[in-house]
């Protein structure tokens, strides 16, 4: 049998909140998970090199909203413009009056397990990535990268007066 004989539908379910009269997926296609788990992946790393639990919280559940529901939250949160202040203060907003518990609540348990269990395991495996010795020596590789570290070159770009910022620049970089 071929899988044009079945005859599926490509059509996705959604519900309406009633109490907030969103409609929310009930179903994502898989190349919008994975722009959830990018979008969230950008917004929580950072230089630490650690999770933040409460940031990958927040940030996860706007992401999920933001792809789930019909709310237009590209002027609080997208790729190439993130206010972190007006978007903390849109989750306090969504979370005081109940809208982040009713959006999450209407996606089918299975969907949402699935995709909040996808961005964890993305977060915490480019962390422990980033942590891993390859992951750091990549890292000290980068930050060595722009400098020439020639001793010949070195000594003289030291001759001339001006290349002080050089020699601090050389020094942060070795400790």
């Amino acid at each position: 049998m071929k899988v044009e004989d079945l005859q599926l539908k490509k059509e996705f379910i959604t519900l309406t909140s009633k109490k907030f009269n969103i409609k929310v997926k009930q179903y994502l296609p898989l190349d919008e998970k994975f722009k959830v788990i990018k979008e969230v992946l950008q917004i929580v790393a950072d230089e630490q090199n650690f999770v933040n639990e409460l940031n990958l919280k927040v940030w996860s559940q706007l992401a999920i909203i933001k792809y789930y529901s019909d709310l237009e939250l590209d002027e609080y949160f997208n790729n190439e413009n993130i206010d972190l202040d007006k978007c903390k203060e849109l989750y306090d907003l969504f979370s005081v009056n109940g809208l982040i518990d009713d959006v999450l609540k209407n996606i089918p348990s299975g969907e949402f397990d699935l995709v909040n269990s996808m961005i964890d395991k993305t977060v915490h495996e480019f962390y422990k990535y980033k942590n891993s010795i390859k992951g750091i020596l990549e890292a000290a590789s980068a930050d060595y990268s722009s400098l020439d570290l020639d001793a010949s070159v070195i000594q003289e770009k030291l001759k001339d007066p001006n290349n002080i910022g050089f020699l601090k620049e050389v020094m942060d970089k070795l400790g």
